[in-house]
Order: structure tokens, then C-alpha cells, then sequence
């Protein structure tokens, strides 16, 4: 087992469940990206200069006192198995394309992994910043200090023209990717979520899956974040975000609204069915525990059911994945195994054997 906080704790502060609007906004999410002019980018640059990189990111004052920031870890990846760096992945401080990196990785982390910077991922460095709830002008505080202090002793690469060099042309310009984590099932059952969804496009905004670009969505879970990056300010791509995501969680209210005025027998089934089953399945996948988690978490959010906190829904979303699970049971688990353990994990959690 890692001697790291990181991989140890399955808790981070964006689970904890407060914030703004957080019945339907999980968190929010800022990422910067910047590379060095000194360097190749990543998918051209040599083992020996990503690894000399690395160290230079990793020479970087680790102490608020030396830094100026706040304390921070450093986590050589290149030394860590692949599975435990699943446990980041999971809990949404690397991407999955680090995590399978065979090249020199690694990340500068705080102990409330609100902040988190990828070395030598798509880009040289990818500050990240992660809140929960509709706080994306936190995020942004959060990184562009992270950004100031980095950039002290790693220089950008900045064109007067085009803005940060990035190794993705579609992130020249600002570098940043803002995002934020919505649950949307009143949509979903109502069937506006596609036409919601799919118009965000004009207004230079994407949804993309549960782990960003490239992933799939899961449990009702939508992540909505910016498409252009050139050409506009950090403070308009956030207030551009902010008044879409205001949108969308209005008309998630509505249809809320609708569904226990209009067809509450509807909802009613769906939420108890779904705490039934959580409550006693003896055998669940992962694709169907998010599916009744979803439900049973509006059925919360709407009081219809008493003693769960949205918290608890975070967490559980995280425990459930076969990497947390096989990490807890210190084994190689089988389809059976992994369904089984799912399940006594959710029931235990919710029935009070064991709650977050």
C-alpha cells in the first residue's frame, strides 16, 4: 500500500457536499494548462527530458513558507503501480491518460486536494482546482495563485498573440478547461436532457462524461465545460459558464417541480424501488448501482426519503469502483466478487452498519 495520503483517504472536499445549488451541482472544476518553452511537448519529448523535467517541478518549494501558497506533496507516479493510481483517477485529481502514462509522471497534491498539478501529462504541467458545488470562481482563484506560484520557477510558454502554447491546439489561448459536475435525473426521466444538452454547442459549451473528454456519463451525472479557449477572458469563459449551468439548473428545478406535481406515483416507485434494492441486493454491477444511487439521491434532494446525506451519495460513488474495491479487499477480485462486494458495501452503508 502507498505510504501517500492521497491514495489512503478515500475522502476529498469536493465530496463533502455543500456549496451553491449542491442538490444538482456535485462540484466544480478549473484546469490550466501551460508548458515550458525549454521542452519538446510531452508527446515528443524524451524519456531523459521528461524526467528531467519532472525533477524540476519537483525542486519547486513544497511549504507555504517556501512557496508562498500552502503545503503541498509530490508524488513521483512513475514509482506507483497502476492501480493505486486508479484511486486518483476515481477521485478526480489525474486524468486517466496520466494514469496509464509508461513515461516520467507525477503531481504536486495539498492535503484537501482542492488543488492538484499533473506533470508531464497532454501538457507539461495541468494545474487543476476542485470544489464542491457551483463555485467555480473559488476554482479559478485557486489555480491562478497555483499558476502564479509555478510560473515563478517553470516560465510559460506565451505568444502576445495566441495566448499559452498548449500541446492541443483547441487549449491555446487562456489554457483553461472550466467545468462543473451536475445530476440531472429530472431531466433524464422527463426526456429534456438531450435537447438541453445538445445545445450547448452554440453557446461554445460541451458536455462531456463523468471523467472528462472521452468518457462516458453515468448515473444521471453530466460534466457541461467550455469549448473555446482563444480568445476570451478567464473571467468571461467563467461567467459564460455560470449563467448556462444557472440554466440548466433552473430547468432541472422545474422538471423536479413537474414530476411531483404531475406524475408523483412515477417518482415515488422509482425512488423506493430503487432504496430496495440498494437495501438488499446481494449482487450489483456498477452501471446499475449509479443507475438507483441517482434515483435514490433525488429521492433526498426531494425529501420523499429521510437520513442520507448528499455527501454519502459522493462518496459511495467513489467506493463503488471496482479500483477502490479491490484496493479495500487487497485483492484481484472476479465479476461475482466485485458484484457482491458493491453491493454489501452500498447496503452496509445505507441500512447504518457502516455510514460516511
Amino acid at each position: 500500500m502507498s505510504e501517500y495520503r492521497a491514495f489512503n483517504n478515500i475522502s476529498s472536499y469536493w465530496m463533502e457536499g455543500k456549496g451553491s445549488d449542491s442538490d444538482i451541482v456535485i462540484s466544480s472544476r478549473v484546469r490550466l494548462a501551460r508548458n515550458s518553452p525549454e521542452y519538446p511537448f510531452p508527446d515528443h519529448m524524451t524519456l531523459q527530458q521528461e524526467r528531467d523535467f519532472l525533477n524540476r517541478v519537483q525542486a519547486i518549494p513544497k511549504t507555504k513558507a517556501g512557496n508562498h501558497l500552502e503545503d503541498l506533496e509530490f508524488i513521483d507516479l512513475s514509482l506507483i503501480p497502476k492501480e493505486e493510481k486508479m484511486v486518483l483517477v476515481e477521485k478526480h485529481q489525474i486524468s486517466p491518460q496520466l494514469a496509464l502514462s509508461q513515461g516520467a509522471t507525477g503531481i504536486l497534491i495539498n492535503a484537501a486536494e482542492t488543488l492538484s498539478v499533473m506533470i508531464n501529462e497532454e501538457d507539461h504541467i495541468r494545474i487543476q482546482s476542485i470544489y464542491p458545488g457551483l463555485s467555480v470562481d473559488q476554482c479559478w482563484e485557486k489555480a491562478a495563485a497555483a499558476d502564479e506560484m509555478i510560473s515563478r520557477y517553470v516560465p510559460p510558454a506565451f505568444s502576445p498573440k495566441w495566448g499559452y502554447l498548449t500541446s492541443c491546439p483547441t487549449n491555446t489561448g487562456t489554457g483553461m478547461r472550466a467545468s462543473v459536475m451536475l445530476h440531472l435525473p429530472a431531466l433524464v426521466y422527463t426526456k429534456q436532457a438531450k435537447n438541453t444538452l445538445d445545445s450547448l454547442g452554440k453557446y461554445g459549451f460541451t458536455c462531456r462524461g463523468l471523467y472528462g473528454e472521452g468518457t462516458d456519463g453515468k448515473g444521471n451525472l453530466f460534466q457541461i465545460s467550455n469549448q473555446i479557449t482563444m480568445g476570451l477572458s478567464e473571467q468571461e469563459i467563467i461567467e459564460g459558464l455560470n449563467g448556462i449551468v444557472g440554466e440548466i439548473v433552473a430547468k432541472e428545478r422545474e422538471m423536479r417541480k413537474r414530476l411531483l406535481e404531475r406524475d408523483r406515483i412515477f417518482l415515488e416507485d422509482r425512488v423506493f424501488r430503487a432504496e430496495a434494492v440498494l437495501k438488499n441486493a446481494r449482487l450489483l454491477d456498477s452501471n446499475e448501482g449509479f443507475t438507483l444511487l441517482s434515483a435514490l439521491r433525488l429521492g433526498s434532494d426531494l425529501k420523499l426519503v429521510q437520513g442520507y446525506s448528499a455527501k454519502e451519495f459522493n462518496q459511495l460513488l467513489l467506493l463503488m469502483q471496482p479500483v477502490i474495491l479491490e484496493k479495500m479487499n487487497r485483492k484481484k477480485l472476479t465479476r461475482n466478487e466485485m458484484m457482491k462486494c458493491r453491493a454489501d458495501l452500498i447496503r452496509n452503508k445505507l441500512t447504518g452498519g457502516d455510514r460516511l
